[in-house]
């Protein structure tokens, strides 16, 4: 992962996800692009009961669920392919393994 993350290593992005005066448009870009969005994707943080009905586990200790959502028009979001990890302030971005049985972080 790089090391030109705008995140301050204390701060809780999920917690702060959705205060534009915390979390900076920069810090949202860094995290989506670390993500391998496209630009017409968006970040969601997943809620622990959604990730429960998904996946029949609670999220990972110290980690927060994200998920990439297709924000054009008609898009079919297949949530289960779409759930990646990260750190509670972003870093560490893990990958579920549910494709190909194998879980991985991305550098």
């Amino acid at each position: 992962m790089s090391d030109d993350c705008p995140i301050p290593v204390d701060l809780n992005v999920q917690q702060f996800w959705r205060d534009h005066s915390v979390v900076t448009d920069e810090m949202a870009a860094w995290l989506k692009n670390q993500a391998g969005c496209q630009p017409y994707e968006g970040l969601m943080d997943v809620p622990t009961s959604r990730h429960v009905a998904l996946f029949n586990e609670d999220i990972p200790d110290n980690m927060v669920a994200w998920m990439k959502v297709d924000r054009r028009e008609g898009a079919l979001n297949v949530f289960k392919n779409q759930v990646f990890y990260t750190g509670i302030n972003g870093r560490g971005l893990w990958v579920r393994g549910d494709n190909d049985g194998i879980n991985y972080v991305v550098d």
